[in-house]
């Protein structure tokens, strides 16, 4: 299987798996309590500036989606899965795309209530599958022997501020400033971080 198709495949497995998770909180018997349950849509630009994805990436894009379970008033509990892709031409005529995809716990909690925002603080723990592909241009021959392709499982974090305003029943738009860092080894290439600017739908 390409790369590519590897890693469209697992994330949409990991839509697929939040999807049936979220499916699952809805469907509970009316007589049965329960707190809500949200799903969070995201979509936005991230920009790597710490460490070497810094130098090896120019701004790229993010997809994510969360299912959120509140617990409190303040507080909401979920899972989280984000993909970002990167590329840089640098002039040296040396290419290189970054994909990452992670899988967070992750946690919500407001910061005020009332009014026309809702803001929040977020958090998030896990592990992301980082791929790295270095493709040398001048070298003559088939891609395989002209770049490298390699990958790292490892732990990453994040912590974010966003703020929600109601559009419809049951329905809200929001932004957010993230921060994700990510601890792979790759190569030469040690981790680093990406600050992210996201808008996102919340039903």
């Amino acid at each position: 299987m390409s790369p590519i198709k590897k890693q469209l495949t697992m994330f949409v497995f990991a839509l697929s798996s939040i999807g049936f998770i979220s499916g699952n909180s809805f469907s509970a018997p009316a007589e049965t309590p329960s707190t809500p349950s949200t799903v969070f849509s995201q979509f936005g630009l991230a920009i790597p500036a710490v460490g070497d994805m810094g130098d090896i990436c120019d701004t790229g894009l993010f997809f994510g989606a969360q299912v959120m379970q509140q617990v409190d008033p303040n507080a909401s509990y979920g899972v989280g899965v984000s993909y970002y892709s990167f590329g840089k031409a640098s002039k040296d005529q040396v290419d290189t795309e970054v994909s990452i995809l992670s899988t967070m716990l992750m946690s919500h909690r407001n910061l005020a209530a009332g009014g026309s925002t809702s803001p929040f603080l977020k958090t998030g723990l896990g592990i992301a599958r980082t791929q790295v592909n270095i493709d040398d241009t001048r070298v003559t021959g088939p891609a395989v022997l002209r770049g490298t392709n390699e990958e790292d499982i490892s732990p990453t974090l994040l912590i974010g501020l966003g703020f929600d305003m109601k559009v419809s029943q049951g329905a809200m738009l929001g932004m957010s400033l993230d921060y994700q860092h990510f601890f792979f080894k790759v190569g030469d290439v040690n981790g680093g971080g990406s600050f992210n600017v996201l808008a996102h739908l919340r039903m």
